[in-house]
């Protein structure tokens, strides 16, 4: 029954998806999001993807004082929203922040996962990014801030994956 519920959700949200995509028929890359409530409603939202896809992103790497995760917490295994607001960051001239958790691991950026170092990405104390999932051979290992190379890769299902620098 729940697997009968979920396709008919899905199906549904494709259907929504596809009636306002033929609002905006044009080359433009659009994200849809599907977001589920805890009481098994959901909201579906599109809209143009307005970041630069050929861009070298710059990153800020929060240390502890500015931004952590608690790794105990569980909330941090899930995408969810209201998401913190980096836009403070943002206005300074960086395209991306990562955060780190109490013990100053790296862990994912605020809408990408990490790449670096032959297929290596940080040991994520929160979801990898769908994106990572058809790498077969992705190593994740425990980076602290300050090991993470200066220049990497960053990834999420929209973008693909793109160079970024620190």
């Amino acid at each position: 029954k729940l697997q009968y519920f979920f396709n008919k959700q899905i199906s549904f949200a494709l259907s929504e998806y596809q009636a306002k995509k033929r609002l905006c028929l044009s080359d433009d890359v659009y994200k849809l999001r599907i977001i589920y409530q805890s009481a098994g409603d959901f909201d579906i939202e599109i809209e143009k993807y307005k970041r630069d896809l050929n861009k070298t992103l710059k990153v800020k790497i929060l240390g502890k004082k500015e931004f952590h995760i608690d790794s105990s917490n569980p909330i941090w295994k899930h995408k969810f929203l209201p998401r913190p607001d980096f836009s403070y960051y943002l206005n300074q001239g960086f395209d991306e922040v990562i955060w780190t958790d109490e013990n100053d691991n790296i862990c994912e950026g605020s809408f990408t996962s990490i790449i670096y170092d032959d297929n290596k990405s940080p040991k994520a104390n929160t979801l990898p990014s769908t994106s990572l999932l058809h790498f077969q051979d992705l190593e994740f290992v425990e980076t602290k801030k300050d090991e993470l190379p200066e220049d990497f890769y960053l990834s999420n299902s929209v973008m693909g994956i793109t160079n970024a620098t620190h």
